[in-house]
């Protein structure tokens, strides 16, 4: 039997399902060596308390766009050219990406990354959780500010 390239469909398939395993790898990856916490003198921590005030509302910030109504993703953004991070809510994680901005870190907010574990009403307590298990070393990598 001989199998062949999946040729020009792959390719469509590809461009469209790019941005999907972008995101979900991003956010697997982010626990990756266990929980570390964020480096407070680092560059992305010292970048977001210069954008959101400090790391406690950074992580607000944050929380509130994860507790948006429905379900979806939480993204944490680079603007190499605005320099400037940006939080945004994804409905879907293969649509609607910001183009060209790195991703540094992405939460799954929809039902079945955490209702296995909490109920409806505890989507805070998910949300905090996935914060205290993330590897922040990880996101700190990803992070490349201007020179």
């Amino acid at each position: 039997m001989v199998v062949k390239s999946h040729g020009p469909r792959r390719k469509t398939r590809d461009k469209f399902t790019g941005p999907a395993k972008l995101t979900v790898n991003r956010m697997v990856q982010s626990f990756a060596g266990g929980p570390k916490a964020p480096n407070e003198s680092g560059a992305l921590a010292q970048t977001l308390a210069e954008k959101y005030g400090d790391k406690e509302q950074f992580i607000a910030h944050f929380k509130s766009v994860g507790m948006s109504r429905g379900i979806g993703w939480t993204i944490l953004y680079w603007d190499p050219i605005g320099e400037t991070p940006h939080i945004a809510w994804l409905g879907d994680h293969e649509l609607g990406t910001l183009a060209g901005l790195p991703i540094i870190l992405a939460m799954d907010m929809w039902e079945h990354a955490y209702m296995v574990d909490y109920l409806p009403a505890e989507k805070a307590t998910y949300i905090t959780a996935f914060l205290e298990n993330t590897n922040w070393d990880i996101s700190e990598k990803r992070f490349t500010p201007s020179a």
